[in-house]
Formats: structure tokens, C-alpha cells, sequence
């Protein structure tokens, strides 16, 4: 496992095991944090496993950096009670998950969906909790981590008995997982890359959108500071369809900007 990944988990368990001693804590969020705790040591054993595949271990390792944030968030004391609570939901939902990954009988494919989605939804929590990453703006921030709550629920119905909603949750994560061909997300992409932007700026957008999804994804990803230079050069560019969404995020949240997407 990466030291900072590591040394991340080390912090965090310190203080999910004082929020487990503390009277103040609720008997429900106490059994939250120890099941998590206990899936947590679960999949760590399976990392260190020699039988684990390297791409395996890899998933994993992102799931538990994952894992982490959800309980910084929902263990910070400066994180807004509502947020809490969405932080908490968000680590509920990957324990369940994980937890049916241990199932002798679980088809590989469905595994195999599993791994990759809560891989996926894992980095963008850590992309969201991260300072270089993070929106700048709380409503960004809300809508991004309401979009990734979205996916771990989509995860963990990949695993229900019902097959209508086995399906529904298939259908939602393939069109997540299909984002990055998005016939409109590559027609801003091509519109990015007129605008000369740097493979930095470009990487960003692939990541955010890979995590998040086409729109709320891309233009989380376009607001990261490699961007800014293109999103001005963009909204300068009066000629161009995009224009007006490149100066809705100039001025505005991101997640304000999607009516601003070009129809055509």
C-alpha cells in the first residue's frame, strides 16, 4: 500500500477508534464505525494476500483511500452535521458492497463491476476531499458528493436479489462508465483541445468525468486550475458554441452551468 495511503488510514483509525470510546457517539453511528472498521481489516488482508492479482490490489487500495475520506468527513468536526451524515451513508454503502465481494457465489462479472465502480466512486471521494481537487464552491461540492453517494448506492444494488434493480443499477453505472464517449463530452473535449489546452487541463477533465460523469464530472474537472487559462481563452471566443458555458463558469458554480451546454 502507498505510504500517504497509509499513513492517511493510520490518522483516521485513531480517531474512529476515540469515536467509538467517546459516550457521545449513538449506538447506531458506534456499529457504523465498527463494521467498517472490521471490512476495512478485511480487505487489507486481502491486499497484503500473494494471491491477490496486482490489478486487484491496485482497486483495492484505491476503495480503502476511499473508505478514508468517508470517515475524515464523517468524523471531522468541522464538517456540517448534513454532510455528516452523507459521509456516513457514503462508508454504510462501500461496507455493504465490500462485504458481498466476500460471497463464494458471486458471478465474476458482477465482481468484476464492482471492483471497477467502487473504484471509480472511491478516487473521486478522494479527489473531492482533496485540496488541489476540490470544487471551490460548497453547492459544487454538495452536487459532487451527492452524484458519488448516488454511485456506491448503484454499487451495492449490482448485489440485489431483485433483478429490476440489479438492472436499473447496471444501466446507471454502464452509462456512467460510458461518460468518457459521450458523443457531447468528446465534442468539449475537441472544443478543449482548440483551445490549445494543456494535457494537465485534459487529464483532469478524463479523471473528473471517469469518477463523476458527464456533465457534473467534466466540469468539475475543467475548473481545476490547469483550466483556467482555456476556460478564459473559451469564453472570449464569441464565435464559439461553447462560449457561453465557458463564461458561466467563470462567474458562476459549475453545477449552475449545465443549461449553458451547447443543445447541438
Amino acid at each position: 500500500m502507498q505510504g500517504e495511503v497509509k499513513d492517511e488510514l493510520g490518522d483516521t483509525l485513531e480517531k474512529v477508534r476515540a469515536a467509538l470510546k467517546d459516550p457521545g457517539t449513538s449506538p447506531k453511528d458506534k456499529a457504523g464505525l465498527h463494521r467498517v472498521l472490521t471490512q476495512m481489516a478485511s480487505t487489507l488482508r486481502t491486499i497484503q494476500d500473494s494471491g491477490t492479482t496486482p490489478e486487484e490490489k491496485a482497486q483495492l487500495t484505491t476503495i480503502v483511500a476511499g473508505m478514508t475520506e468517508a470517515l475524515r468527513g464523517a468524523l471531522d468536526p468541522e464538517t456540517p452535521e448534513e454532510d455528516k451524515k452523507s459521509y456516513k451513508r457514503i462508508g454504510w454503502l462501500m461496507v455493504d458492497a465490500m462485504k458481498g465481494l466476500e460471497a463464494a457465489d458471486m458471478p465474476p462479472e458482477t465482481r468484476a463491476l464492482t471492483l471497477a465502480h467502487l473504484g471509480s466512486a472511491s478516487a473521486g471521494l478522494t479527489a473531492l476531499q482533496s485540496p488541489q481537487s476540490r470544487p471551490e464552491k460548497p453547492q459544487d461540492q454538495v452536487r459532487i458528493r451527492k452524484v458519488l453517494e448516488e454511485n456506491f448506492a448503484s454499487v451495492k444494488s449490482l448485489q440485489s436479489p431483485d433483478s429490476k434493480q440489479r438492472n436499473r443499477a447496471k444501466g446507471k453505472l454502464n452509462r456512467l462508465h460510458g461518460s468518457l464517449t459521450d458523443p457531447k463530452h468528446r465534442q468539449f473535449v475537441e472544443e478543449l483541445k482548440r483551445l490549445k489546452a494543456p494535457a494537465a487541463c485534459l487529464t483532469s477533465v478524463e479523471n473528473r468525468t471517469r469518477e463523476a460523469g458527464w456533465t457534473d464530472g467534466s466540469l468539475w474537472g475543467v475548473k481545476d486550475q490547469s483550466c483556467a487559462d482555456t476556460v478564459s481563452a473559451g469564453a472570449a471566443d464569441a464565435s464559439s458554441a461553447w462560449s457561453p458555458l465557458f463564461r458561466c463558469l467563470e462567474q458562476k458554480a459549475f453545477s449552475q452551468c449545465t443549461g449553458t451546454v451547447p443543445k447541438e
